[in-house]
């Protein structure tokens, strides 16, 4: 395993154990209310108490039709929760560094590769989008990279960079879990980048934790490819 694989192998492992360790702490915190409280709350109590395990289900991934449904009854949450059973395809965007950009969308289900003329620099970004229960824009997140090549090898990176746009007010952007590159000075190069992204609303704390990501590899003639997706 390179020492890379290993980088990120760690990051992904310790993003993935806090995520668990956030399930935990707020499914043993549910589990602490007394049965008494809840009775004498009447239905309120109880519907925040189910809410509140719906919310731990979708975040662990092991949500039920029936959790979506909760949670789209509750117009607060709705607004700005991410439903987990809607899957958006990027958008790609590129184009030489001076010139008008050129537009296309891809299927998240394979590797795309997109062919180009030669020209000294370009440009490509990957944007990916998540969708609230009520079908509005909860954030984009953004990967671009822009590139010099000669026809035989890339020859620099002019940037590489992430950012967000259209985003919700409860979600708040985190480090970068991952930020790597290699290749400049080959017939490819690569740049692969990930941000954490944490949803919290006032009720309900941080209630859903995103790392959208894409690896990007760029061809000494212009060309290029990616994969990517939503987690």
């Amino acid at each position: 395993m390179s020492s890379d694989d290993a980088t990120r192998q760690d990051r992904g492992s310790a993003l993935k154990a806090s995520r668990i360790h956030t399930v935990f702490v707020l499914a043993a915190a549910l589990a602490m209310i007394p049965m008494a409280a809840q009775a004498d709350d009447g239905g309120s109590r109880s519907e925040d108490t189910a809410i509140e395990r719906a919310l731990v289900r979708i975040e662990s991934g092991s949500w039920k039709q029936a959790d979506l449904d909760l949670i789209r009854s509750n117009p607060e949450l709705a607004a700005v929760l991410v439903d987990p059973s809607v899957v958006e395809d990027p958008i790609i965007e590129s184009g030489d560094l001076d010139e008008t950009a050129t537009f296309a969308t891809f299927s998240l289900a394979e590797p795309s590769v997109v062919a180009a003329v030669a020209t000294s620099c370009k440009w490509v970004g990957v944007a990916y989008k998540q969708t609230t229960f009520l079908g509005d824009t909860a954030y984009w997140w953004h990967h671009r990279v822009e590139w010099c090549y000669d026809g035989s090898k890339v020859t620099t990176w002019v940037t590489r960079y992430d950012y967000t746009t259209n985003k919700l007010s409860t979600y708040y952007i985190r480090d970068l879990v991952v930020n790597q590159q290699g290749g400049v000075g080959t017939s490819s190069a690569w740049s692969h980048m990930s941000r954490a992204i944490e949803n919290c609303v006032a009720k309900y704390g941080c209630i859903g934790e995103y790392t959208p990501w894409s690896k990007i590899t760029v061809s000494k003639t212009g060309g290029y490819s990616y994969v990517g997706g939503l987690s």
